[in-house]
């Protein structure tokens, strides 16, 4: 392999290889095949593999310079002032805990962190003009860092990758957002059920028998009026109303029996 040889594989890999989000391994037979097709005899293993990826980094690097470039002010300043205030409301620490149960207080905290990214002015297209083998690597890796380590980064690149995973955790605050809303409706039907079912219960419970004393007292009127009952009860019902709770309760008993004498279909 001569000198434009490898100049020529590792602008190859870098404009070919790099965009497809190839894991090294691939990326690494892809070398080979390149100089076998060209009659070239290659670097060995190691020597490859550093070439792939040195080319990667400076690969990632490179689109990460863009994303920071793309930053207005107002967004680098919001962002600065979240991994300097790890602990606050729209803090680092908050944008990446979970939303936990469905709460108010966890509903509003979300809210908070979907708001906080969304009045970001974030580079969103640079999400889509990349493949996303090269986003995940990012979140993991911030993911995985605390406040005091994102501060340790060149400027650049630490607004660079927080921004990238504020992008991609957006989807998934949004996500849970509509998880912890579907979660409480469904808790207020739950308790809006078992609370008429109970309101049912009680009422049941509250008038059992008192139909069939009922029944009995208006039998007991129209059969003996004399004395208290034409005294007290008919002032107060009338002998018509009591004719039809009567009327009324061998109609429900009639309708009944014929249900249950009825064969079944």
């Amino acid at each position: 392999m001569k000198r434009v040889d490898r100049e020529a594989l590792s602008f190859w890999i870098a404009d070919e290889l790099c965009p497809s989000g190839q894991p090294v391994s691939a990326m690494l037979e892809a070398g080979f095949l390149w100089c076998r097709d060209r009659n070239i005899y290659g670097p060995s293993a190691k020597e490859l593999e550093r070439l792939v990826r040195s080319q990667r980094q400076q690969y990632l690097d490179g689109w990460l310079h863009e994303v920071s470039a793309a930053l207005p002010p107002e967004t680098v300043a919001a962002m600065e002032s979240s991994l300097a205030d790890a602990e606050g409301p729209a803090g680092f620490n908050a944008m990446k805990a979970d939303a936990g149960r469905a709460t108010l207080d966890n509903i509003l905290d979300v809210t908070v962190r979907l708001a906080f990214i969304r009045k970001l002015a974030l580079p969103r297209n640079f999400l889509s003009n990349i493949n996303p083998a090269w986003i995940e690597p990012v979140v993991r890796r911030v993911s995985g860092e605390k406040a005091s380590e994102m501060r340790r980064h060149m400027e650049a690149r630490q607004l660079a990758v927080y921004a990238v995973y504020l992008m991609a955790r957006e989807t998934a605050i949004t996500d849970a957002m509509v998880e912890l809303l579907v979660e409480t409706v469904h808790k207020i039907g739950t308790r809006s059920k078992r609370k008429v079912v109970g309101d049912i219960a009680k009422d049941v419970e509250r008038v059992y028998g008192k139909e069939r004393l009922l029944v009995d007292i208006a039998t007991a009127s129209i059969d003996d009026p004399v004395g208290r009952i034409c005294d007290v009860i008919f002032p107060i019902v009338g002998k018509e109303k009591l004719v039809a709770i009567i009327k009324e309760s061998n109609d429900k008993g009639a309708l009944i029996q014929t249900a249950l004498s009825s064969p079944a279909r």
